[in-house]
């Protein structure tokens, strides 16, 4: 009995202590306590004889209740996150009841870490590059991009034929378009001496909007305000905020729509390939 519940107490401590470490609130909930029920699950199933059909039940009941609420809380990555809560209960299961089967100190340790192991791997690689290229899309459409923005901040006007030109769609009420801003700036020290590459933080609000000055010294690129909402209406802008990747030519190559910590994990990594390659055309 003691053996029981030394290792359901630290299914449950490394289960928990991995819920801090996901990306994201509906990641924690898809992954994290699917695998500590179906642990709990796994180690005290009945096999043979004893098999009841109860545990039948509660091994789909489970995972079902818990995909209808991850739907209520991310109808968009629904259909993305049921394979994963599948495998993630799958694995917990497996976990639980070869921890109840094998002997041995060792051989159980294995077989637990063995099962988070993989569950962390598919979380922390497969989702966020999941969740990235279907929220982001390579498009080959001709832009009327202006031959220059004129950024009053600083009184200076910069040209765009020939250049590579990163727009960063903003409003002033968009919490994640400065949440982003960190990967902005380290994408940006990248190509600061780049004279082909362009930033332009593009201010989508109406004419009477102004940002306040806190809120221009958190966002990198410099700031043009798109007052007759040209910009906005060619590329469609419904919600903030949007990354596009022009090319020398005036075609945009991707856009990124949307910001969270599942994208933030791969949106660097990706926006400096981009514009590498719209560079090399």
């Amino acid at each position: 009995m003691r053996i029981k519940l030394l290792w359901l107490f630290l299914g449950l401590l490394v289960s928990v202590g991995t819920l801090f470490t996901f990306p994201s609130q509906s990641s924690k909930i898809s992954f994290c306590v699917p695998f500590i029920l179906a642990f709990i699950t796994g180690y005290f199933y009945k096999s043979g004889k004893s098999y009841s059909t109860t545990h039948l039940y509660w091994f789909w009941a489970i995972p079902v209740c818990f995909l209808i609420l991850v739907y209520y809380l991310n109808q968009v990555h629904i259909f993305l996150l049921i394979p994963e809560i599948i495998i993630a209960w799958i694995l917990g299961f497996t976990a639980g009841y070869i921890v109840k089967m094998v002997s041995g100190t060792i051989a159980k340790t294995v077989a637990f870490i063995l099962s988070l192991a993989t569950l962390l791997l598919i979380t922390f690689t497969v989702i966020p590059s999941v969740i990235l290229y279907t929220r982001s899309s390579e498009v080959a459409v001709r832009v009327n991009l202006p031959k220059s923005f004129y950024i009053e901040s600083k009184r200076e006007t910069i040209s765009t034929p020939g250049k590579v030109v990163i727009l960063d769609f903003w409003n002033t009420g968009c919490g994640p378009c400065y949440k982003q801003q960190p990967i902005i700036k380290s994408v940006h020290n990248r190509f600061q001496n780049n004279t082909d590459v362009v930033f332009v933080a593009v201010n989508i609000d109406h004419d009477s909007i102004r940002a306040t000055p806190s809120q221009i010294r958190v966002m990198t690129s410099p700031i043009w305000h798109d007052s007759i909402g040209n910009l906005t209406r060619q590329f469609r802008i419904t919600s903030v905020p949007v990354i596009a990747v022009i090319d020398r030519e005036g075609v945009v190559r991707w856009v990124i729509k949307g910001f969270n910590s599942d994208i933030e994990s791969k949106l660097e990594d990706v926006l400096i390939e981009q514009i590498e390659r719209c560079l090399s055309f």
